[in-house]
């Protein structure tokens, strides 16, 4: 029985150095359990068969080897279909990573073409901003080699007509001083008559007067309200008092609580409850004093001026709408109906500004500047020379 078992393992390995495999079948304890008791029976049964043993065990061998090598086939034919598989995706796995790096390569050349158009592109926009930059120079150089002597001359003729009119505005304001004057004298010697008549006032209330009769008295009463008047008036009210030298012919109070006279040369004064005066005459021309100072004059052509006594601002407005604002300082505006403003500063400097929102600054030293209503700023010295600069 052992020699069996050595004959079967010499026989496998046999087949293993022929055939090589990694995991060489091995015979089970089960097969090994029944080749053992089989021979035992036999021996056991009928000692006469050893002799017949050798037989016996060569045809089991047989068998058993038959077995085996089907075994062993069956086993080589499953590793060569395992291999033939593994050959397969193997080589599925090398199409894959060439079609892989195909793509790669694609995808290079593509990027690297990309990368060149944006060049080209880049240096395209670069070469038309020189372009441009050349032109804009250019058309600079163009426009400062435009202004001709003529037009030159004409600046500096524009410039003396300009000086000139300074002079006549200078001379004009000593005139309008003058008769500021003049008014303020006029006004004193109206206080001072003002105050005789207070004076007189005072003598004819000290002294016993006696009324004859109802229609004196009441002739008596418009001369008390006329000092109380007088007595609450301001100095700067030049026409109001002039007013109240004036003798009342009829006075009436209304029932909103406006007390309303009719003086001697026809014009009406209307004192309101909260101190607001108005003054109205046969010419249509009106004067209105508020309670802040402030005084407000209608003409008769349809024109209002306006004194801002806070400011000391002086607003005239026409009938065509032309507005005329005169400040403190001595800058002046006209606002016309097209929406353009012209402005003159106290240092002489005169701006204009167009409907459409375009500029014009003329300077005492004699340069221009002029904006557009997109915001290029155009600088014109006296010499010739232009600036250009672009705002924000």
């Amino acid at each position: 029985m052992a020699d069996l078992n050595e004959l079967k393992e010499e026989f496998v390995e046999l087949l293993n150095e022929e055939n090589p495999i990694e995991n060489p079948p091995k015979m089970h304890e089960e097969e090994k359990t029944e080749w053992g008791t089989l021979n035992e029976e036999i021996e056991y049964i009928d000692p006469q068969f050893r002799s017949t043993k050798s037989s016996l065990d060569s045809q089991e061998l047989s068998y058993k080897l038959e077995k085996k090598l089907e075994l062993l086939d069956f086993e080589l034919n499953k590793f060569k279909n395992a291999n033939e598989k593994l050959e397969t995706i193997l080589k599925s796995a090398k199409d894959k990573e060439k079609d892989a790096k195909k793509l790669n390569e694609t995808l290079e050349k593509k990027l690297e073409q990309v990368k060149l158009e944006q060049s080209a592109w880049v240096e395209k926009q670069q070469k038309a901003i020189r372009q441009r930059e050349k032109a804009r120079k250019d058309s600079q150089k163009n426009l400062a080699a435009a202004i001709s002597h003529n037009e030159r001359e004409e600046f500096n003729n524009l410039k003396q007509q300009f000086q000139a009119l300074q002079e006549e505005r200078k001379r004009k304001e000593n005139r309008d001083n003058k008769v500021i004057s003049k008014l303020t004298r006029e006004k004193m010697e109206l206080q001072n008559k003002l105050f005789e008549l207070e004076e007189r006032s005072r003598d004819r209330r000290r002294s016993p007067i006696v009324p004859a009769s109802r229609s004196t008295a009441e002739t008596q009463t418009p001369i008390e309200e006329e000092k109380g008047n007088i007595e609450a008036l301001t100095p700067i009210e030049i026409f109001s008092a002039h007013s109240r030298v004036l003798e009342v012919v009829k006075q009436s109070t209304l029932s909103d609580g406006r007390v309303q006279k009719t003086l001697a040369d026809g014009h009406i004064l209307i004192v309101f409850p909260d101190g607001m005066r108005q003054e109205k005459y046969q010419n249509n021309y009106k004067i209105t004093y508020f309670p802040n100072r402030d005084i407000k004059q209608d003409f008769p052509d349809g024109s209002t001026q306006y004194f801002f006594a806070e400011t000391g601002a002086f607003q005239k407005v026409y009938a065509n709408g032309k507005q005329t604002i005169r400040f403190n300082n001595g800058q002046t505006e006209k606002h016309y109906n097209d929406g353009s403003k012209k402005i003159i500063y106290p240092d002489g400097t005169v701006k204009r500004i167009t409907s459409n929102g375009e500029e014009v600054c003329m300077f005492m030293d004699g340069v221009v500047e002029r904006t557009d209503n997109k915001g290029v700023k155009q600088l014109i010295h006296p010499g010739g020379n232009i600036e250009m600069t672009e705002t924000n």
